[in-house]
């Protein structure tokens, strides 16, 4: 097996183990999608062992390198398209062909996007609801609380 055939195995394995593990869970553990990590876990895995057994430990970093390169790449741009309205608006508008603004209106307005955050938080069990309330989690590790102390210090600075 040629390297080049290997990475073109790999590309097509992780778009197919993408998918497939989209629809065995939807869950985040902040700041990623559960997702994300299977189908890094056992692509990485995979072609790690494959071109270690096939080549030599350089080739097998280099493709775990590669499959962290994938991670990286996707992970950018599906957060990009589900933290951006206006994303969600362009792909709305091109899978309707034309769409009238109060259709619009009816997906994207305050209700649907706090409603969408919030379920994304409790997903990622960094807020609970209490007698209608909502707060932070008091996890000992919560890597939101690291994000919201480097804001902290960013906007001191």
């Amino acid at each position: 097996m040629m390297i080049i055939q290997l990475l073109i195995l790999n590309i097509l394995s992780y778009i197919f183990i993408y998918k497939l593990s989209f629809l065995i869970t939807s869950k985040y553990i902040y700041p990623f999608r559960v997702a994300d990590l299977i189908n890094l876990f056992t692509n990485s895995l995979l072609f790690f062992i494959v071109a270690f057994f096939f080549f030599s430990l350089k080739v097998a970093i280099i493709f775990l390198f590669i499959n962290l390169n994938f991670f990286y790449i996707s992970y950018s741009i599906i957060n990009l398209i589900n933290t951006s309205p206006r994303m969600k608006i362009i792909l709305e508008i091109k899978k309707n062909k034309k769409i009238s603004i109060n259709q619009l209106y009816k997906f994207y307005n305050y209700d649907f996007i706090l409603d969408n955050r919030l379920r994304r938080l409790q997903s990622s069990n960094q807020i609970e609801y209490k007698d209608s309330k909502i707060s932070l989690k008091d996890n000992k590790f919560n890597f939101f609380k690291i994000i919201i102390f480097i804001m902290n210090i960013i906007k001191k600075v």
